[in-house]
């Protein structure tokens, strides 16, 4: 049987003959089912397509286009527009770095939601030639149309979030966001903090459920109750923060001094309602987010906020897809930093009122 792809020398790879000797098919055939003809029985189409994967073979079509012994390129798959998010130009820039440094061209390739996006950006994956996929985690690429679509790709698959393929084709690396929440969580603790309101992701947002799961886990162990009524769940955007932050508000029962928020953008948000609705930052609330976005620290008051070491993912992510996975792994997941600053107060005993209707009361003594 013909070695497996992986890059090297053109000789060593399978070539669409051995497709479709395996395969049992023409290499007329084996061309039809890579342009997806509809002129193919369907057990025809998953048995070259499972040859394709098993000698995670790729066409060459692009080979011409490279220089003589040049190397393929890795590709970045994305949803449409989240490539512009800051942690994932983080990512990305980290992948950049790699490759670079392997002598590899780097694809960033978006895709939308619809149903047949998924197929074009495969389509466009293996036309180019591509040694690996990243997956930069857009949550509403998981569809059973994208994850079909995912499995015509031969080669090797690492998603940057904390998704868990069941058929364990997709390598996940990611960020502890649940030690990360817990770190943070402490640290209010230990400023004296008994009373906490939550701005969470929804559950479909990567990351929403360790996050939470993170922030239960300290108030545990401190034998602090965990208030769902201080809740809101959002979209990570700053006009969901400035709403999350009045719905809180308006209830009028909330009492709370401090404000976590499970992004930053978030929190940025809720900065600015907390301020209409005349409340100091740190003086009345205390708020801290979450991964560190680079406008943070220029906010008044900084803002405290575990650091999500992205770039040092998309590094990582190239060195999995490149060969240094251990099959018996799922996941790979790197530590997240506390960033303290003004928003959180570091004054251990100081004063500090409840947020609620009426005011005077301390929430350490």
């Amino acid at each position: 049987m013909p070695r497996q792809a992986r890059g090297g020398p053109a000789a060593d790879r399978p070539t669409i003959r051995d497709v479709a000797r395996l395969s049992g098919v023409s290499v007329v055939t084996v061309s039809r089912v890579l342009n997806d003809r509809p002129d193919v029985a369907p057990k025809t189409r998953e048995r070259v397509r499972s040859i394709i994967a098993d000698l995670r073979w790729v066409p060459a079509a692009a080979a011409r286009a490279l220089p003589k012994g040049g190397h393929p390129a890795i590709a970045v798959l994305t949803y449409e527009g989240f490539a512009s998010a800051p942690f994932y130009q983080r990512v990305i820039e980290g992948a950049m770095v790699e490759t670079t440094k392997r002598g590899y061209a780097l694809l960033v390739t978006p895709v939308g939601t619809d149903a047949h996006s998924p197929d074009l950006g495969v389509d466009f994956l293996i036309s180019h030639r591509a040694a690996g996929v990243i997956v930069a985690r857009p949550q509403p690429m998981y569809t059973p149309a994208f994850y079909a679509a995912m499995q015509r790709v031969p080669v090797p698959i690492v998603t940057t979030g904390n998704y868990r393929d069941p058929a364990a084709r997709m390598f996940a690396v990611d960020m502890d966001v649940r030690t990360g929440a817990r770190d943070l969580t402490r640290h209010l603790i230990g400023l004296g903090h008994r009373s906490f309101a939550v701005i969470r992701g929804h559950p479909h947002v990567g990351g929403a459920e360790g996050r939470v799961a993170g922030h239960r886990e300290a108030l545990a162990e401190a034998g602090l109750p965990f208030d769902e009524s201080l809740v809101e769940a959002c979209e990570w955007s700053l006009e969901d923060g400035l709403r999350a932050v009045n719905a809180l508000l308006d209830r009028g029962r909330p009492r709370f001094s401090a404000l976590v928020c499970h992004h930053d953008h978030v929190a940025i948000g809720a900065l600015q309602a907390l301020a209409q609705r005349g409340l100091r930052v740190p003086d009345d609330v205390v708020v801290v987010g979450f991964e560190d976005d680079v406008v943070s620290r220029y906010l008044t008051p900084a803002l405290t906020s575990v650091h999500a070491p992205a770039r040092e993912i998309g590094i990582a992510a190239v060195q999995r897809v490149l060969g240094r996975a251990d099959e018996q792994e799922t996941a790979e997941l790197h530590p997240c930093e506390l960033v303290v600053r003004r928003s959180c107060g570091s004054r251990p005993g100081r004063q500090l009122r409840d947020v609620s209707m009426g005011w005077g009361e301390a929430a350490m003594e």
